[in-house]
């Protein structure tokens, strides 16, 4: 049986009872108690924590390195000729700074939602939000739609990259 990794601390001696003259909340006062985790323990939890975020938190900031250049391999490989005419290059300049135009304004306001709520549910929304726009981008038929999905991935990966370093400040310590 392992011992128990909390350790309740006494932060004040005990207040003698001088003829009852002390009452029993005086007494509950003074006997406040502090935890004290056990190193190891907490050691092995971060460890613990540190195996089942970090793979996942890795495989999200692969896909959004990913999806950075998707861009310009689909140019490279014919996208502009599946979805219109682009003769100047206006309609994909436009196309690649509308990631930017939604990714840069929203990253203060998502990261502030996640800090005042549920950070790791905030973090799952943005990452499916993120993947469903990617996925649509797929499907797209006309630069419109091409437009429509870049500024939603955009809006996706603005929640997410915020939202991850604060999840990792929260579980790695500077001694680690």
């Amino acid at each position: 049986m392992e011992p128990n990794p909390i350790h309740l601390v006494d932060t004040k001696p005990d207040i003698a009872m001088e003829e009852h003259k002390i009452s029993a909340d005086e007494i509950e006062e003074h006997n406040t108690q502090i935890r004290e985790w056990d190193p190891a323990f907490v050691r092995k939890t971060l460890r613990k924590v540190d195996f089942a975020l970090l793979p996942v938190l890795t495989l999200i900031y692969l896909c959004s390195s990913l999806d950075k250049s998707n861009l310009g391999n689909a140019k490279t490989l014919g996208m502009i000729k599946d979805i219109g005419k682009d003769p100047h290059g206006q309609k994909y300049a436009l196309l690649n700074s509308l990631y930017y135009v939604s990714y840069a304004p929203f990253m203060v306001p998502l990261a502030l939602l996640g800090k005042r709520y549920r950070m790791g549910k905030n973090l799952a929304l943005a990452a499916v939000f993120w993947g469903i726009a990617a996925t649509c981008f797929s499907a797209v038929q006309n630069f419109p739609g091409a437009y429509a999905c870049r500024f939603f991935v955009g809006l996706g990966e603005a929640g997410f990259s915020p939202l991850n370093k604060f999840i990792c400040q929260d579980f790695i310590q500077e001694e680690d």
